[in-house]
């Protein structure tokens, strides 16, 4: 009987151990940090790195799923890979399948969850185990063991510093000028301003690039300033914005147009050319900026009025963004507009005002003058002016054989004049404006209208038509009087003869 009694410590030893062993293969195997699991919104797609330990002693082949469910519980993104997963801590990195930005415009994405798990098969566990333990004493309890490891993670618990960046600045810059991008960092939800934010901006060039950085201001505010160089050689590129708070960043592009429009300035000696003389042309070139474009190639083009080239001549600009040149026109030219045109050899410029015409004509004396008369110097309300149009040669003889047409410059067309009729013998047409509907002082500060007309007179026997304007004042009242004062004076009354 003592025998039995001097076992049972053995006994008890070994079921103490057997229970230790029994509860190490029950333990989880797999391990979720959720404090060192990182959250980060790249500038398309959001990115997932689980901390995961792996506490058996060897390597481990899991399947690891994330998905992002919002309030209602709806699967908005998910991600599952099969990771090798060591001995000790890992990190493993899986990017999710939503677009950063559509996640940063949903107004609910402070109440998202993060739901994750990683599955490890038992069959091929437990001969992991068994090899690891060199034994079968345990391994049918390894079915039982935790090998699905799950969990949820609030994504404001995992973005404790979120904030959504917004950027202001003009599409378009200049060359050697200083650009500016205004950046506004606001809570995605509350709108309320984020401060010490940390934004960085860069604008690469041909072999440089443009950098500048600040800090957000209490107000959520701060300014990026870009000094750039002297000459672009491209129309476009674009701005690389990365705004950082703790774990939290994002990062935007912006696209910029160079500025390279040019004013084009056309200048020649005379508005009026005949055959056979010499044209004269300057052409003043400036950047946006409004400095000379110096030392570029230019060509300059006239055109006749059917399209045909008739002059082309290729120069280079001054350092003051000058060209001049001239062209002796035909004596046999045929009369009419002509284009002139200005081109430059570098397609990264964009021209305005590139194109202008010049008459080509034969002088024309004209051989009789219009005068007009009218009955009053000014006109009162209800009164109708009574004007004579008098047409003479300018030889002295009236010309008695003629049309003539008035039209109001307010309203009226030459093709449906307001006034018509025929020259008398003596060279004149008299007729009576109605004035009736100009009568229009409502304006208490309006003392008077003036209505301007003109009078077209055509000389039946040559078809000639010279014309003449004129202007009708219609008054409110006979006297206005006007006066300043900078000091309150007494009512004076005054006697006028």
């Amino acid at each position: 009987m003592w025998k039995y009694f001097l076992a049972l410590p053995f006994l008890l030893l070994s079921f103490i151990a057997a229970q230790a062993s029994y509860k190490t293969i029950l333990e989880p195997i797999i391990k979720v940090d959720e404090e060192k699991t990182v959250f980060s919104l790249d500038e398309q797609f959001p990115n997932v790195e689980l901390s995961i330990s792996n506490s058996l002693g060897c390597d481990l082949e899991g399947l690891v799923k994330i998905e992002l469910v919002d309030p209602e519980n709806e699967i908005k993104a998910s991600v599952s890979e099969y990771q090798k997963i060591c001995v000790g801590n890992n990190s493993i990195k899986l990017k999710l399948s939503i677009f950063t930005e559509d996640l940063l415009q949903n107004p609910t994405i402070i109440y998202y969850r993060l739901r994750y798990s990683v599955f490890t098969e038992p069959l091929k566990l437990q001969s992991v185990v068994a090899k690891h333990l060199q034994t079968s004493i345990f391994v049918d309890t390894v079915n039982k063991s935790k090998t699905n490891y799950k969990g949820i993670i609030a994504l404001s618990k995992l973005l404790p510093d979120l904030f959504e960046l917004k950027l202001v600045s003009s599409e378009y810059i200049r060359e050697k000028s200083r650009y500016q991008i205004h950046a506004i960092a606001l809570h995605p939800i509350t709108q309320q301003a984020i401060n010490n934010v940390l934004i960085d901006g860069e604008i690469a060039l041909d072999n440089t690039t443009v950098k500048s950085s600040c800090t957000t201001a209490i107000d959520g505010h701060g300014l990026l300033y870009f000094d750039l160089p002297e000459k672009i050689n491209f129309l476009d590129s674009e701005v690389k914005v990365t705004a950082k708070l703790g774990k939290f960043s994002q990062t935007l592009t912006k696209a910029i147009r160079f500025d390279q429009v040019i004013y084009t300035y056309i200048n020649t000696d005379k508005p009026i050319y005949q055959p056979g003389e010499s044209l004269n042309l300057r052409v003043l070139i400036l950047k946006s900026n409004k400095q000379a474009l110096a030392n570029e190639a230019v060509k300059i083009k006239i055109n006749a009025p059917g399209g045909a080239n008739l002059f082309r001549q290729e120069l280079k600009t001054s350092k003051f963004g000058i060209v001049n040149t001239n062209w002796l026109i035909p004596a046999n030219l045929e009369l009419g507009d002509y284009r002139i045109e200005v081109e430059l050899n570098d397609d990264k410029y964009h021209l305005l005002s590139s194109e202008q015409n010049v008459k080509i004509s034969r002088y024309e004396l004209p051989n009789f003058a219009v005068y007009i008369k009218t009955d009053q110097a000014y006109y009162l309300p209800k009164q109708n002016p009574r004007i004579t149009i008098n047409a003479q040669y300018l030889f002295g003889k009236s010309l008695n054989k003629g049309t003539v047409k008035i039209i109001n410059l307010d309203s009226g067309i030459i093709e449906d004049p307001d006034y018509q009729g025929e020259l008398d013998n003596l060279g004149q047409f008299t007729t009576t404006i109605d004035l009736s509907g100009e009568e229009d002082f409502e304006d208490y500060y309006k003392a008077y209208n003036d209505l301007d007309f003109i009078a077209y007179v055509t000389d039946t026997s040559t078809n000639r038509t010279e014309q003449k304007r004129f202007t009708l004042r219609l008054s409110k009242s006979d006297i206005h009087i006007y006066g300043s004062s900078v000091i309150p004076v007494e009512a004076t009354r005054y006697s006028v003869e």
